[in-house]
């Protein structure tokens, strides 16, 4: 999730529709999250949400913020400092769900994963401007396929799984950052290093194929109320979660929910 704090970025030049994507995206997962809280914490089964429907709309979700963050990489100063004050809010989100609801708490959720990434990518970057940008990301997005099903115990493709790994290597309950989870693994919010780096650095290479982003007018164009959704994606993003669930308990409490 393109979760940054890039305001140092003078507003003539900012790429204006990425705030609106990334809005569009965040107004997008606060309704998944509210029907989700609906069907897993006060118990009210909805057909389609459960279905391939609800978890292909969950993955449009999370590939648009990943990607769009990796896109906004290079837009944004010190990403180390960026990305670890990300990776520190996502380890607070853990540990207030871990202690307030921990039937759904949350081990490295998509804050750690953009945190990690982010200095991951800073870290690697006099490596990564040396890949061509269009052979990056033909790369990139072949080894996120090819390792989407890696956190459930096999290589493959997108979802679907070919080659089992060895299981010794989920035996370990610490692994699971970098996507080799134990069988008793549990986290409602869960995207490993392996293989969401790669989606992260599929937009990395996207922005560098693409060039100066800065000629294309068509990424400087407003979304009105998406823009500005989009430009405080961080702090929505913290605080939606107890808000919504906040109102479906006030709901549930009128039997409304």
């Amino acid at each position: 999730m393109q979760i940054t704090l890039d305001k140092k970025i003078q507003t003539s030049s900012r790429l204006c529709l990425l705030d609106g994507l990334r809005g569009f995206a965040l107004v997008n997962m606060i309704l998944y999250h509210t029907l989700y809280d609906v069907v897993y914490i006060f118990g009210h089964p909805i057909g389609w949400f459960q279905s391939q429907t609800g978890y292909l709309w969950q993955q449009s979700i999370c590939w648009c913020f990943i990607l769009l963050s990796g896109f906004c990489f290079s837009l944004g100063k010190k990403p180390i400092k960026r990305g670890g004050l990300i990776f520190v809010m996502g380890c607070a989100v853990s540990l207030v769900t871990a202690i307030v609801m921990p039937e759904q708490r949350v081990r490295f959720g998509i804050l750690s994963l953009i945190g990690c990434s982010m200095i991951f990518t800073e870290l690697c970057s006099n490596l990564l401007k040396k890949i061509n940008p269009f052979g990056g990301l033909g790369l990139s997005f072949g080894i996120f396929l090819l390792t989407k099903t890696v956190p459930i115990g096999a290589v493959g493709f997108a979802d679907m799984p070919i080659i089992a790994l060895p299981k010794v290597l989920y035996q370990t309950s610490w692994l699971y950052p970098l996507g080799l989870p134990r069988w008793d693994f549990f986290s409602s919010d869960y995207f490993s290093i392996i293989p969401w780096l790669f989606l992260y650095w599929t937009g990395y290479f996207l922005a560098k194929a693409a060039g100066d982003c800065q000629r294309f007018a068509c990424l400087k164009q407003s979304i009105p109320v998406l823009g500005w959704i989009g430009k405080r994606s961080l702090w929505i993003y913290l605080a939606h979660q107890p808000v919504v669930y906040a109102v479906l308990m006030l709901l549930h409490q009128l039997h409304f929910v």
